[in-house]
Order: C-alpha cells, then sequence, then structure tokens
C-alpha cells in the first residue's frame, strides 16, 4: 500500500474515521488513500482528490477554533457536570435558559471563569455550573455569551436503563410470518397473540419474534425485515382481515404455499384492506375516537401516508422520481386521496392490532430493532440530512465471509444526528416500546462505531466510522426507564472492550447465545452465562439446533461456495470433536441421530434453564427438530431466507403435546433455579 498523506490521516480522524482497525486475524488493516477520501466525501467533507484535502483540514481546525456549545450534552441522572463551550472575546458572563421537555423553563446566569490562554488560534474553553439536577427528559439549553448565542440538546438521563425485578424469565422465537397456514400463508398480528397467550400458559414471560416494520409489498419490492420501508411505522402484512372495525364480507386472504408468497398475500390483504378503508373513511372514519386518537400520537402520519401513495403512483424508488418529488414536495403531482387514505387506515389497524398483545396476553413482546432502514424508504426520503448516501453499511472480511459484507443501506450520518439532538433515533425507539416489553437492538457495536463502504467501492474497502456511543447510550437509558423495557444489545461477533464495558455499566444485557460460546479447547466446553443475558441456543442468523448438532450447515457452506472440500472436511472434524466434548459435558450421547440430537437439545435447554441469565430463549422450532434455517447469511436468492413457513402452524403448535413437556421442563428450573451475583466479564 502507498504511503498515506498525513493530513488525510488528520482530516479522517477529526471526521471520526477510523483510518485503521484489527480484524478477525489479529492484523491491522489500514485504509487506503481512496477508501479515506471516498469516506470523507460520504461524510460532507469538501475534498475530491489528495490534492484536497490541505485545505479542508485547514478549514476543518479553523472551524473547531471557534466559538462554538456542542451539539449535544449528556446529564447522567440529571446533573450536567462540566458544560463546556469555547466562548467569545470579552464575554464575562453568560445567560443561559433551559426549556425543558415538558414545557417549564430554567433561567441561570452564571460569571464565566477567568479566560485561560489562547492556544492554536483556538477561543479559550471554559466550564460552566448550570445549577441544580435536571428531570430526566430531551431539553434544548440555549446559551448567550457577549454576542455570540449557542443552543444545544441536553439528554438527561439515568446511568442505567430499566431492569426487570423479575430473574431467571424464559420465552420464545418465532418469526411472525412463520406462523401462517397452508390456506392463509403467512401469520397475523392475531396468531402473533395466540403464541403469547399459549406461551404464558405455559410459564413463559414473552415472545420474540423478528421486525414487524412496514416494509415494501410492490415496487420497489423489498419483504426482508431486515431493510424496512420505515422503521416509524408497521407492516400492513401481518393485519388480521378478520379482525377490522369495518365489514369486509366474504373475502379472505387465503395464498397456500409451503414458502411465504410476500406478492401473493400482500396482494390478497391489500384489496380487502383497501376496501375496508373505503368504507372506513366513507362511514366518517375521521372522527372515529381510536383514530383520531392514534393520528394524533403519530404526527408523521399524514407525510408517511402521502410518501407510501407515491410509491403507488410511481411503482418505482423515490431515487427515481421527479425532481421536486424526490427532494420531498409531492404537492401538484397525481397523488390518489384513496391511495393516501388506504395508507392512514392500514398504519392505524396495524398499531391497534399489534398492541392488542399486551392487553389480551400475560407475555411481553420481545421486538428486534434493524440497524438500517431500504435506502428507498421513507426515513431516507424525509430524513436525507441523516442518511449518508455516498456510502452503505456492511461488515469487514471475516472468517466466514472473506470478501466482507455490503449490507446495502446507507448508514446514519453521526454529525447530522448529533445536530438534530438525535431526534429520529428517539423516535425509532419510542415507536418500539410502545409495545415491546424486551427490545434486540441488531448489530451493538454501531452505537461505538460501524463500517462504511464508499459508495464505488467493495466491502474489503470499507472503513470504520465512529459514533457519540455516550449520548446513544443516554437515549437508551432514559427511553428504557420511561417505557419500563429491557434493552438487549446484539454483541456477537468480534465487539470491542469499550462497548462491553458501555453495556455493564447502563444495564444493555448482552446475548449469550451457545453456538457462539462454545469451544472444544475449554474445560468445560461452554463460556459461564453471565446474568445480564439473554441466553439462546442460536438465532435467527444461525442454524436451528438439529442442524447444527448433526453438521448439516457445513455442507451447505460448501453448497454455497463459501468451503472448498478441504475446509469442509477440517470443519467436520472441528464439530465431531465439539459434539463430543459438549455431550460428555452434558452426559449424553455424542451420536447425531434423532434421539442423541433430542438427548443433547434437552440437556441443553435444562443446562440453560438453570443457569444465572436474566432471559432464556427458546427457538421453538427447535423443539421439533427443525433442520431448515429462517436465513442464511450471506445469500439471497440462493435460499429462501425470511420465507420459510413454520412445519406446525399455531393452532397446530397449541394442539401437540410431545412440544410442550420440553417447556414444563423450563419453566421449573426458571422458577427453582437461584439467584447468584454474577460479577460480568468481557469475553472480547
Amino acid at each position: 500500500m502507498s504511503q498515506r498523506p498525513a493530513g488525510l490521516i488528520a482530516l479522517a480522524r477529526a471526521y471520526g474515521i477510523q483510518p485503521s482497525y484489527i480484524d478477525y486475524r489479529d492484523q491491522r488493516r489500514d485504509a487506503s488513500t481512496e477508501s479515506l477520501i471516498a469516506a470523507l466525501r460520504a461524510l460532507g467533507a469538501p475534498v475530491d482528490a489528495e490534492a484536497d484535502v490541505r485545505a479542508a483540514l485547514h478549514d476543518r481546525r479553523a472551524a473547531a477554533a471557534e466559538p462554538a456549545l456542542d451539539d449535544v450534552h449528556v446529564a447522567w441522572d440529571g446533573l450536567l457536570r462540566g458544560l463546556r463551550f469555547r466562548s467569545p472575546p470579552g464575554a464575562d458572563r453568560c445567560r443561559i435558559r433551559i426549556r425543558l421537555e415538558d414545557g417549564d423553563e430554567r433561567a441561570v446566569v452564571a460569571p464565566l471563569p477567568p479566560s485561560p490562554v489562547r492556544k492554536e488560534g483556538a477561543w479559550p474553553v471554559r466550564p460552566i455550573d448550570v445549577g441544580g439536577a435536571l428531570p430526566w427528559g430531551h431539553h434544548t439549553l440555549e446559551l448567550d455569551a457577549g454576542d455570540a448565542a449557542f443552543t444545544t440538546t441536553v439528554i438527561a438521563a439515568p446511568r442505567r436503563a430499566y431492569e426487570e425485578r423479575d430473574d431467571h424469565l424464559w420465552g420464545g422465537f418465532m418469526p411472525l410470518y412463520a406462523f401462517g397456514d397452508a390456506e392463509r400463508g403467512a401469520g397475523t398480528y392475531a396468531e402473533l397473540r395466540e403464541a403469547g397467550a399459549w406461551l404464558a400458559g405455559r410459564g413463559g414471560s414473552f415472545l420474540g419474534t423478528l421486525p414487524l416494520l412496514a416494509a415494501f409489498l410492490d415496487e420497489p419490492f423489498e419483504p426482508s425485515p431486515y431493510a424496512p420501508a420505515s422503521r416509524l411505522f408497521w407492516n400492513e402484512l401481518f393485519i388480521d382481515e378478520r379482525e377490522l372495525p369495518v365489514p369486509t364480507g366474504d373475502a379472505s386472504a387465503h395464498v397456500p404455499g409451503q414458502l411465504v408468497d410476500y406478492r401473493a398475500i400482500g396482494s390478497a390483504r391489500t384489496s380487502i384492506l383497501r376496501r375496508a378503508a373505503r368504507r372506513f373513511f366513507d362511514a366518517g372514519g375521521d372522527r372515529n375516537t381510536d383514530y383520531m386518537s392514534f393520528a394524533a400520537r403519530t404526527p408523521r402520519l399524514g407525510d408517511y401516508a402521502t410518501f407510501r401513495a407515491a410509491c403507488d403512483r410511481f411503482r418505482a424508488g423515490w431515487p427515481t422520481w421527479p425532481d421536486a418529488a424526490r427532494n420531498g414536495d409531492l404537492e401538484g403531482f397525481d397523488i390518489d386521496d384513496n391511495d393516501v387514505d388506504y395508507h392512514r387506515f392500514v398504519a392505524w389497524i396495524a398499531d391497534a392490532q399489534l398492541g392488542r398483545f399486551n392487553t389480551d396476553t400475560d407475555a411481553r413482546l420481545y421486538l428486534d430493532l434493524p440497524l438500517g432502514v431500504h435506502p428507498d424508504g421513507y426515513d431516507v426520503w424525509r430524513e436525507r440530512d441523516l442518511f449518508a448516501l455516498g456510502a452503505s453499511a456492511g461488515a469487514p472480511p471475516d472468517a466466514l465471509f472473506v470478501r466482507g459484507q455490503d449490507w446495502g443501506f446507507p448508514p446514519m450520518a453521526p454529525a447530522a444526528l448529533r445536530a438534530s439532538g438525535h431526534r429520529y433515533f428517539v423516535e425509532c425507539i419510542r415507536h418500539h416500546l410502545q409495545h415491546a416489553g424486551i427490545l434486540r437492538l441488531d448489530h451493538v457495536m454501531a452505537l461505538q462505531r460501524l463500517y462504511w463502504i464508499p459508495r464505488g467501492l467493495g466491502p474489503t474497502q470499507g472503513v470504520y466510522v465512529r459514533y457519540p456511543m455516550d449520548e446513544l447510550m443516554a437515549v437508551l437509558t432514559l427511553e428504557s426507564q420511561r417505557y419500563r423495557a429491557t434493552i438487549v444489545g446484539e454483541d456477537l461477533g468480534t465487539v470491542s472492550r469499550e462497548i462491553r464495558r458501555a453495556m455493564n455499566g447502563h444495564a444493555i444485557h448482552r446475548m449469550y447465545v451457545v453456538q457462539y460460546e462454545a469451544n472444544p479447547e475449554r474445560d468445560p466446553p461452554l463460556n459461564p452465562v453471565p446474568r445480564a443475558a439473554v441466553a439462546s441456543l442460536n438465532t435467527h442468523d444461525m442454524p436451528p439446533f438439529a442442524a447444527f448438532w448433526r453438521g448439516l450447515d457445513i455442507a451447505d457452506q460448501r453448497d454455497l461456495g463459501l468451503l472448498d472440500k478441504a475446509q469442509e472436511q477440517v470443519a467436520v472434524v472441528a464439530r465431531a470433536e465439539l459434539r463430543a466434548r459438549l455431550a460428555s459435558a452434558l452426559r449424553t450421547e455424542p451420536g447425531a441421530d434423532d434421539d442423541a440430537t433430542r438427548a443433547a437439545l434437552d440437556a441443553l435447554l435444562r443446562h440453560l434453564a438453570a443457569s444465572p441469565a436474566r432471559f432464556m430463549l427458546i427457538n421453538l422450532e427447535d423443539l421439533w427438530l427443525e433442520t431448515r434455517p429462517q436465513n442464511v447469511p450471506g445469500t439471497s436468492t440462493e435460499r429462501p431466507n425470511w420465507r420459510r413457513r413454520s412445519r406446525f402452524d399455531i393452532e397446530a403448535l397449541i394442539g401437540e403435546p410431545s412440544l410442550t413437556s420440553p417447556l414444563v421442563e423450563v419453566d421449573r428450573l426458571r422458577r427453582s433455579a437461584p439467584l447468584r451475583p454474577h460479577r460480568e466479564k468481557s469475553h472480547a
């Protein structure tokens, strides 16, 4: 690699870009000049070539030396300690006004301490005492000093997120789409409630599922739960037409098939919902009390519905729309009012039907917040400045994906997030916590840093960009306490010690997954289970337990070209060794037939149930030794990701007594396991 200019390294760091990182082999990888310049450009730096670096660095340093107040300050436990700002010349006092979230105000006139010696052309940094503790909330602070005026967001937050008083809770997991029967094709919010009630009747405390966010069911078609059309609205695909507030006749969205056909199901349910929406609004639905309440607490509803109606009109993503529409102005375009009404209606109905989970069951909902949003989605269209459209998020090369991964969605721009006071992130968290008692954050490392792949470059040429972790943690702890909801961070794979320490300090639960924690070179072969964790055998991105135990995922990796024949053989031998070590520790047989697999499954469930983990999550498909995965990372058309229906629909699941006995044993062990203090350790 050619020598990188020192000025380029300094400019990259000034914009929060890591010029180097340590890869999965513990080797240092230096970002190329090309990658750094492309990433800087994606972050808004005025650089097109190496020749622009010197002037850009001078401007960046000059801006950093001007009088200023940071965009965001965190007041842990309400105490805003050491508010510091670069004061203008001649100012001997400042006036501070704090506009509290509830509408109240506080005013402070504070003398400025003596001006320190000015260094490197920067105005002096002075600490200010703003008085006593602030109530929890997102507040606005205005500061006047001399001829200068500054505004900042203050997040007054508890240091720790909400922590469930009850210990040793357990629940089940199933993608909602997989609950569909042979006729209806995909599950609905009604099936979600039935499953939650069934689990609660057996002692379970929560039901987990994949993201339930709005999706593009028509052009630009994308049903993946991790590429939503918005992170602020729910998916109408899961609406149960049998529970609508207006009659729909004999219509029913029956779309049979072994795989979920999103286009067909979406079309069938949409036709029913459109008729229902027309009848609802024709009958004066705008005056419906429940609808009016939803609209009042959902200020984006009309804007979102108009955007989705424009998608129906143009039948394409917004980047291909006419200029005015692409830039957020839909006035003057032929947008069908009936389409707008439809999207307002289904947004309300989806929220109402999902909300019934908490009123109709004794279980709580465990939801998943995806890291990104579809690049053609509403959030990117309306909040353009918050997204870096010149890059996509992804992951660097690792042992499994040697070419790295490009996830295809634009990353959030850290500086723009801070300038907005993290408003959009707050909205996303609140949207989920209205219904979720437990919220899992996909790729929790993104609170600290995220791998960016600049446009035109490949996944091996990406760079890490840093994020304001302290501020994002404050948002999480504040909203978690307000909604009395547990926060879980997906911290699998390579995770820094810094993020693990922050998670421990702020009561963000980690994940303990047997497939990650099993190590044949350890004695015992499983790492200890921490208390502040969700313990499980696998995740939706991993093979089910039976496939893992039998090594079927290894053959699948060979079929996908991820392993050659020699690598496959090494992996098969390693898996057999791991199976033998686990079987010995569990006191079961090391075989891979049904009986041995069942015995190992039951033993591992007992192991997790008796562990100190606060939460235990059971993939319901493991109960019948399912071998087919719901998702194979790194594939799209090669595997039917996010489409496979469960072998048992909800009615069959409820009526199958053989699936209940493992849950009875888990419940017994969870209830009888003693509370044991556990000192959290980092395994980074």
